[in-house]
């Protein structure tokens, strides 16, 4: 049996991993929906590029720069999640068969 404070830790790190990726997405969705309203062409204090559903806009380079890290956290949160999964999964396989 698994002691009770392994499954409270495992169900805080998946909840840890699902505010990660949300505050990554939220932060994604925000510039990007930003840089749908402005112009096609660099002007001002927007000249670095950011390509946004098909169309490229121009963003500050701060922006391109949250941007960048946001869909790299994303990325790299959600393939730690699919291995948490898959770990948990099979430690608790590991225990169902395990002799009592």
């Amino acid at each position: 049996m698994t002691p009770r404070w392994k499954s409270w830790a495992g169900t805080a790190l998946g909840v840890a991993f699902l505010l990660i990726s949300s505050t990554a997405w939220f932060v994604m969705f925000q510039i990007e929906t930003a840089a749908l309203r402005r112009p096609d062409h660099a002007i001002g204090q927007y000249t670095a590029p950011l390509h946004v559903k098909g169309v490229v806009r121009y963003v500050t380079p701060q922006e391109q720069l949250w941007d960048s890290v946001a869909q790299n956290v994303f990325g790299a949160n959600w393939l730690a999640a699919i291995l948490f999964g898959v770990i948990v999964a099979r430690g608790k396989g590991r225990a169902q068969r395990a002799p009592s």
